[in-house]
């Protein structure tokens, strides 16, 4: 696992970087800010000035491409591994938990894959159905 320097005035438990050109992502993060009663969770949009000034060893790239979330001992986790550490660092694990299931793993991993990839465009076909924030610069990529 890669390693990233965190503040070291970081009390939070684990910090997500998150796209905040991506709709879906957008929608997400709004969420899990609601849920983050106990402030467990940094957030932090890659397209802030926060992220050069506070995390000068992140690859940007890396972390747009894949969910990256760094926990309590700089300790990388990314896609489904960095959305069950928020989604239980937020209370709300159980819900995401068949992510961690042996036999349903491989999937979501593989699912989660093609949704990082493609995720401006599957944010395009469902802006069409549902009112997603900012879609309608973001999702044209």
């Amino acid at each position: 696992m890669t390693n990233i320097t965190l503040n070291s005035q970081n009390a939070h438990k684990i910090t997500l970087f998150y796209d905040g050109a991506c709709p879906l992502c957008l929608w997400e993060i709004t969420h899990l800010k609601e849920w983050d009663t106990n402030d467990a969770v940094q957030f932090v949009d890659l397209a802030s000035a926060e992220v050069s000034e506070n995390f000068p060893d992140l690859d940007i790239a890396d972390a747009q491409a894949v969910l990256l979330a760094i926990n309590h001992r700089g300790e990388a986790l990314r896609g489904i591994d960095a959305t069950l550490a928020v989604w239980q660092a937020v209370g709300k694990g159980r819900w995401v938990a068949p992510l961690s299931w042996r036999l349903t793993r491989p999937a979501a991993k593989a699912a989660y894959g093609v949704f990082a990839k493609h995720r401006l465009f599957i944010a395009g076909l469902l802006a069409r159905v549902f009112p997603l924030p900012k879609c309608q610069q973001s999702c044209q990529r």
